[in-house]
Protein backbone atom coordinates (compact mmCIF):
# COMPACT_ATOMS: atom_id res chain seq x y z
CA UNK A 1 0.00 0.00 0.00
CA UNK A 2 1.13 3.40 -0.79
CA UNK A 3 2.81 5.69 2.10
CA UNK A 4 0.58 7.92 3.92
CA UNK A 5 0.70 11.41 1.81
CA UNK A 6 -0.38 15.06 1.54
CA UNK A 7 -1.75 15.19 -1.94
CA UNK A 8 -2.94 11.67 -3.85
CA UNK A 9 -3.12 11.63 -7.34
CA UNK A 10 -4.75 9.44 -9.28
CA UNK A 11 -4.28 8.00 -12.58
CA UNK A 12 -7.00 6.19 -14.59
CA UNK A 13 -5.60 4.27 -17.86
CA UNK A 14 -7.19 2.68 -20.52
CA UNK A 15 -4.81 1.20 -23.33
CA UNK A 16 -1.86 3.07 -22.66
CA UNK A 17 0.67 0.70 -23.23
CA UNK A 18 2.80 3.15 -25.35
CA UNK A 19 2.64 6.21 -23.33
CA UNK A 20 1.30 5.81 -19.60
CA UNK A 21 5.17 5.10 -18.34
CA UNK A 22 5.98 8.45 -19.40
CA UNK A 23 3.30 10.08 -17.61
CA UNK A 24 4.41 7.42 -14.24
CA UNK A 25 8.06 8.85 -14.64
CA UNK A 26 6.58 12.45 -14.52
CA UNK A 27 5.32 11.80 -11.19
CA UNK A 28 8.62 10.00 -9.69
CA UNK A 29 10.29 13.22 -10.93
CA UNK A 30 8.29 15.60 -9.07
CA UNK A 31 10.31 17.98 -6.68
CA UNK A 32 7.23 17.74 -4.61
CA UNK A 33 7.62 14.05 -2.99
CA UNK A 34 4.94 13.83 -0.40
CA UNK A 35 2.48 12.14 -2.17
CA UNK A 36 1.05 8.78 -3.07
CA UNK A 37 -0.13 7.74 -6.94
CA UNK A 38 -3.19 5.09 -7.40
CA UNK A 39 -2.92 3.70 -10.65
CA UNK A 40 -5.89 2.46 -11.66
CA UNK A 41 -5.66 0.16 -14.86
CA UNK A 42 -9.79 -0.20 -16.62
CA UNK A 43 -9.91 -3.24 -18.11
CA UNK A 44 -7.94 -2.97 -20.79
CA UNK A 45 -6.94 -4.58 -24.43
CA UNK A 46 -2.98 -4.32 -24.12
CA UNK A 47 -0.06 -4.44 -21.66
CA UNK A 48 -1.11 -1.61 -19.95
CA UNK A 49 -1.22 -3.42 -16.66
CA UNK A 50 2.38 -4.91 -17.41
CA UNK A 51 3.53 -1.43 -18.00
CA UNK A 52 1.88 0.59 -14.80
CA UNK A 53 3.25 -2.46 -12.44
CA UNK A 54 7.23 -1.58 -13.35
CA UNK A 55 6.44 0.89 -11.17
CA UNK A 56 5.08 -0.98 -8.49
CA UNK A 57 8.89 -0.47 -7.01
CA UNK A 58 8.13 2.71 -5.82
CA UNK A 59 6.50 2.45 -2.05
CA UNK A 60 4.34 5.95 -2.99
CA UNK A 61 2.58 3.87 -6.32
CA UNK A 62 -0.45 1.47 -5.83
CA UNK A 63 -1.36 -0.20 -8.73
CA UNK A 64 -4.76 -1.40 -9.28
CA UNK A 65 -6.12 -3.77 -11.96
CA UNK A 66 -9.52 -3.52 -12.80
CA UNK A 67 -11.51 -6.76 -13.46
CA UNK A 68 -14.65 -5.85 -15.29
CA UNK A 69 -14.57 -2.65 -17.54
CA UNK A 70 -15.52 0.88 -15.62
CA UNK A 71 -15.17 3.77 -18.19
CA UNK A 72 -13.47 6.75 -17.88
CA UNK A 73 -16.26 8.80 -15.24
CA UNK A 74 -16.39 5.24 -13.62
CA UNK A 75 -12.74 5.09 -13.17
CA UNK A 76 -12.08 8.19 -11.97
CA UNK A 77 -14.64 8.19 -9.57
CA UNK A 78 -13.60 4.91 -8.42
CA UNK A 79 -10.31 6.46 -7.31
CA UNK A 80 -11.81 9.59 -5.63
CA UNK A 81 -13.12 6.68 -3.72
CA UNK A 82 -9.78 5.86 -2.18
CA UNK A 83 -8.54 9.72 -1.21
CA UNK A 84 -7.58 9.84 2.24
CA UNK A 85 -5.52 13.33 1.83
CA UNK A 86 -7.09 16.60 1.99
CA UNK A 87 -5.90 17.39 -1.79
CA UNK A 88 -5.95 15.14 -5.00
CA UNK A 89 -5.53 15.48 -8.42
CA UNK A 90 -6.38 13.13 -11.40
CA UNK A 91 -3.73 12.96 -14.16
CA UNK A 92 -5.03 11.73 -17.59
CA UNK A 93 -2.58 8.71 -18.63
CA UNK A 94 -1.95 10.14 -21.35
CA UNK A 95 -0.13 13.92 -20.12
CA UNK A 96 2.67 14.71 -18.16
CA UNK A 97 3.31 16.90 -15.10
CA UNK A 98 6.25 19.32 -15.59
CA UNK A 99 8.59 18.50 -12.28
CA UNK A 100 7.55 21.60 -10.11
CA UNK A 101 3.68 21.22 -11.22
CA UNK A 102 2.46 19.64 -7.39
CA UNK A 103 5.42 21.70 -5.60
CA UNK A 104 3.88 25.08 -7.19
CA UNK A 105 0.07 23.90 -6.76
CA UNK A 106 0.43 22.52 -3.02
CA UNK A 107 2.49 25.72 -2.03
CA UNK A 108 -0.55 27.82 -3.81
CA UNK A 109 -3.12 25.80 -2.01
CA UNK A 110 -1.76 26.07 1.27
CA UNK A 111 -2.15 30.29 1.00
CA UNK A 112 -5.66 29.71 -0.58
CA UNK A 113 -8.22 28.76 2.19
CA UNK A 114 -10.98 29.59 -0.18
CA UNK A 115 -10.02 27.60 -2.89
CA UNK A 116 -11.57 24.66 -4.45
CA UNK A 117 -9.08 23.83 -6.72
CA UNK A 118 -6.18 25.62 -7.72
CA UNK A 119 -4.66 24.75 -11.38
CA UNK A 120 -2.19 25.69 -14.35
CA UNK A 121 -1.90 26.12 -17.91
CA UNK A 122 -1.99 22.87 -20.13
CA UNK A 123 0.82 22.83 -22.75
CA UNK A 124 0.26 20.75 -25.91
CA UNK A 125 2.42 18.20 -27.69
CA UNK A 126 1.85 15.76 -29.89
CA UNK A 127 -0.39 16.48 -33.02
CA UNK A 128 -0.32 19.80 -31.47
CA UNK A 129 2.97 21.24 -30.65
CA UNK A 130 3.44 24.28 -28.08
CA UNK A 131 -0.35 25.69 -28.08
CA UNK A 132 -0.86 27.19 -24.74
CA UNK A 133 -4.79 26.93 -23.10
CA UNK A 134 -5.27 28.90 -19.94
CA UNK A 135 -8.16 29.79 -17.93
CA UNK A 136 -8.54 32.45 -15.84
CA UNK A 137 -9.17 32.26 -12.01
CA UNK A 138 -12.99 32.18 -10.62
CA UNK A 139 -12.25 34.48 -7.24
CA UNK A 140 -15.39 36.21 -5.11
CA UNK A 141 -18.44 34.99 -3.94
CA UNK A 142 -20.73 32.31 -5.18
CA UNK A 143 -23.25 34.30 -7.31
CA UNK A 144 -20.15 35.84 -9.54
CA UNK A 145 -18.45 32.43 -9.50
CA UNK A 146 -21.43 30.72 -10.78
CA UNK A 147 -21.82 33.62 -13.52
CA UNK A 148 -18.78 34.18 -14.51
CA UNK A 149 -18.14 30.35 -15.27
CA UNK A 150 -20.92 30.26 -17.55
CA UNK A 151 -20.52 33.07 -19.16
CA UNK A 152 -17.10 32.71 -19.86
CA UNK A 153 -15.54 29.19 -18.59
CA UNK A 154 -15.59 25.89 -20.78
CA UNK A 155 -12.56 24.17 -21.10
CA UNK A 156 -12.29 22.91 -17.42
CA UNK A 157 -8.94 23.13 -17.09
CA UNK A 158 -8.69 23.06 -13.11
CA UNK A 159 -10.23 19.45 -13.46
CA UNK A 160 -6.02 18.85 -14.09
CA UNK A 161 -5.86 20.91 -11.15
CA UNK A 162 -5.19 20.20 -6.99
CA UNK A 163 -8.81 19.80 -5.67
CA UNK A 164 -9.81 19.99 -2.04
CA UNK A 165 -11.27 16.76 -1.32
CA UNK A 166 -14.08 18.05 0.71
CA UNK A 167 -15.07 19.80 -1.70
CA UNK A 168 -14.81 17.49 -4.73
CA UNK A 169 -17.47 15.63 -2.38
CA UNK A 170 -19.76 17.88 -1.60
CA UNK A 171 -19.70 18.76 -5.27
CA UNK A 172 -21.35 15.03 -6.14
CA UNK A 173 -17.79 14.25 -8.12
CA UNK A 174 -17.72 13.80 -11.77
CA UNK A 175 -20.63 12.40 -13.18
CA UNK A 176 -22.09 10.71 -16.46
CA UNK A 177 -24.91 12.44 -18.85
CA UNK A 178 -26.94 10.96 -21.71
CA UNK A 179 -24.87 13.03 -24.39
CA UNK A 180 -21.77 10.53 -24.36
CA UNK A 181 -19.88 12.62 -21.08
CA UNK A 182 -20.07 15.22 -23.18
CA UNK A 183 -18.00 17.90 -21.11
CA UNK A 184 -18.54 16.26 -17.91
CA UNK A 185 -15.70 17.39 -16.50
CA UNK A 186 -16.93 20.86 -17.05
CA UNK A 187 -20.17 20.33 -15.73
CA UNK A 188 -18.14 19.59 -12.60
CA UNK A 189 -16.25 21.94 -11.90
CA UNK A 190 -18.77 24.17 -12.63
CA UNK A 191 -20.48 22.63 -9.46
CA UNK A 192 -17.21 22.75 -7.84
CA UNK A 193 -16.94 26.82 -8.52
CA UNK A 194 -20.40 26.64 -5.95
CA UNK A 195 -17.97 25.00 -3.22
CA UNK A 196 -15.27 27.83 -3.67
CA UNK A 197 -12.79 29.58 -5.75
CA UNK A 198 -11.10 27.92 -8.89
CA UNK A 199 -7.59 30.06 -8.78
CA UNK A 200 -5.17 29.79 -11.82
CA UNK A 201 -1.28 29.51 -10.67
CA UNK A 202 1.18 30.55 -13.00
CA UNK A 203 4.02 28.35 -14.27
CA UNK A 204 2.14 25.26 -12.63
CA UNK A 205 2.01 23.98 -16.35
CA UNK A 206 1.18 20.41 -17.43
CA UNK A 207 1.51 19.29 -20.99
CA UNK A 208 -1.50 17.89 -22.54
CA UNK A 209 -0.74 15.13 -25.23
CA UNK A 210 -2.73 15.56 -28.55
CA UNK A 211 -4.00 12.70 -30.40
CA UNK A 212 -6.52 11.60 -32.19
CA UNK A 213 -9.05 8.76 -30.81
CA UNK A 214 -9.64 10.35 -27.51
CA UNK A 215 -12.91 10.81 -26.44
CA UNK A 216 -12.79 14.72 -26.47
CA UNK A 217 -11.39 14.47 -30.12
CA UNK A 218 -14.47 12.53 -31.22
CA UNK A 219 -16.84 15.26 -29.95
CA UNK A 220 -15.16 17.95 -32.15
CA UNK A 221 -16.18 15.59 -35.24
CA UNK A 222 -19.99 14.74 -34.53
CA UNK A 223 -22.48 15.61 -36.79
CA UNK A 224 -23.57 19.67 -36.75
CA UNK A 225 -26.84 18.32 -35.55
CA UNK A 226 -25.75 16.24 -32.80
CA UNK A 227 -22.70 18.67 -31.77
CA UNK A 228 -25.97 21.04 -31.36
CA UNK A 229 -27.96 18.99 -29.07
CA UNK A 230 -25.05 17.80 -27.03
CA UNK A 231 -24.30 21.85 -26.19
CA UNK A 232 -27.93 22.13 -25.51
CA UNK A 233 -27.93 19.08 -22.60
CA UNK A 234 -24.68 20.98 -21.45
CA UNK A 235 -26.49 24.13 -20.65
CA UNK A 236 -29.48 22.45 -19.57
CA UNK A 237 -27.04 20.19 -17.06
CA UNK A 238 -25.93 23.43 -15.52
CA UNK A 239 -29.35 24.98 -15.12
CA UNK A 240 -30.37 21.47 -13.64
CA UNK A 241 -27.68 22.01 -11.04
CA UNK A 242 -28.76 26.00 -9.96
CA UNK A 243 -32.44 24.48 -9.66
CA UNK A 244 -31.45 21.95 -7.10
CA UNK A 245 -29.69 25.26 -5.01
CA UNK A 246 -31.89 27.43 -2.78
CA UNK A 247 -30.81 30.66 -4.18
CA UNK A 248 -32.40 33.90 -3.82
CA UNK A 249 -34.83 35.02 -6.95
CA UNK A 250 -32.41 37.94 -8.05
CA UNK A 251 -29.99 35.16 -8.30
CA UNK A 252 -32.01 33.04 -10.60
CA UNK A 253 -32.63 36.09 -13.00
CA UNK A 254 -29.03 36.56 -12.98
CA UNK A 255 -27.88 32.86 -13.68
CA UNK A 256 -30.59 32.34 -16.22
CA UNK A 257 -29.94 35.05 -18.61
CA UNK A 258 -26.11 34.09 -18.03
CA UNK A 259 -27.03 30.78 -19.15
CA UNK A 260 -28.64 31.70 -22.45
CA UNK A 261 -25.33 33.51 -23.24
CA UNK A 262 -23.35 30.36 -22.66
CA UNK A 263 -26.40 28.73 -24.63
CA UNK A 264 -25.88 31.30 -28.11
CA UNK A 265 -22.54 32.69 -27.77
CA UNK A 266 -20.25 29.87 -27.76
CA UNK A 267 -16.64 30.68 -29.11
CA UNK A 268 -13.43 28.91 -29.53
CA UNK A 269 -12.35 29.44 -25.75
CA UNK A 270 -16.19 28.88 -24.13
CA UNK A 271 -16.85 25.93 -26.13
CA UNK A 272 -15.75 23.48 -28.68
CA UNK A 273 -18.29 23.88 -31.08
CA UNK A 274 -18.08 27.87 -32.16
CA UNK A 275 -20.01 28.21 -35.18
CA UNK A 276 -22.85 28.34 -32.52
CA UNK A 277 -21.79 31.88 -32.04
CA UNK A 278 -22.65 32.32 -35.84
CA UNK A 279 -25.95 31.58 -35.94
CA UNK A 280 -28.57 33.59 -37.96
CA UNK A 281 -31.58 34.91 -35.93
CA UNK A 282 -34.07 32.30 -37.20
CA UNK A 283 -31.72 29.55 -36.17
CA UNK A 284 -30.86 31.37 -32.61
CA UNK A 285 -34.88 30.94 -31.63
CA UNK A 286 -34.72 27.62 -33.01
CA UNK A 287 -31.87 26.82 -30.25
CA UNK A 288 -33.45 28.62 -27.41
CA UNK A 289 -37.04 27.02 -27.94
CA UNK A 290 -34.94 23.44 -27.76
CA UNK A 291 -33.80 24.21 -24.80
CA UNK A 292 -36.11 25.66 -22.83
CA UNK A 293 -38.31 22.76 -24.05
CA UNK A 294 -35.28 20.31 -22.50
CA UNK A 295 -35.17 22.36 -19.44
CA UNK A 296 -38.63 22.01 -18.91
CA UNK A 297 -38.13 18.49 -19.49
CA UNK A 298 -35.54 17.57 -17.30
CA UNK A 299 -35.78 20.25 -14.19
CA UNK A 300 -37.68 18.50 -11.07
CA UNK A 301 -40.57 19.68 -9.53
CA UNK A 302 -40.32 22.25 -6.54
CA UNK A 303 -40.05 26.37 -6.52
CA UNK A 304 -36.86 26.63 -7.93
CA UNK A 305 -38.01 25.42 -11.24
CA UNK A 306 -41.00 27.67 -11.59
CA UNK A 307 -38.70 30.37 -10.78
CA UNK A 308 -36.11 29.07 -13.52
CA UNK A 309 -38.36 28.64 -15.96
CA UNK A 310 -39.81 31.99 -15.73
CA UNK A 311 -36.58 33.81 -15.55
CA UNK A 312 -35.53 32.07 -18.64
CA UNK A 313 -38.44 33.10 -20.60
CA UNK A 314 -37.89 36.79 -19.82
CA UNK A 315 -34.28 36.13 -20.73
CA UNK A 316 -34.58 34.52 -23.48
CA UNK A 317 -37.07 37.55 -24.81
CA UNK A 318 -34.05 40.20 -23.79
CA UNK A 319 -31.42 37.50 -25.57
CA UNK A 320 -32.97 37.43 -28.67
CA UNK A 321 -34.16 40.83 -29.33
CA UNK A 322 -30.42 41.53 -28.66
CA UNK A 323 -29.32 39.47 -31.66
CA UNK A 324 -32.49 40.67 -34.23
Amino acid sequence: MPLPSAVTVGVPVYNAESFVSETLESLQAQSFTELSIIVSVDRSDDASVEECRGFAGDPRFDIVAQPQRLGWIGNCRWLMGRVSSAWFMLLSHDDLLLPNTLERLVRAAEQAPAAAAVFGDALTFGTSQGVRFHAPSLRGGPLGRLATYLVEHFDALAFRGLIRTDAARASGGLQPNSSHDFAAEAIWMFKLAWQGELIRIEGADWRKRMQPGTVSDGWLHWPAERRREAWISHCVEMMAFLATLELPPGWISLLAHAGLLRLLRATSSLGPYAEVSALDHSQRVEMVRAYRQLLEAQLSDGKARHRLLQATAIAAEAVLADGE
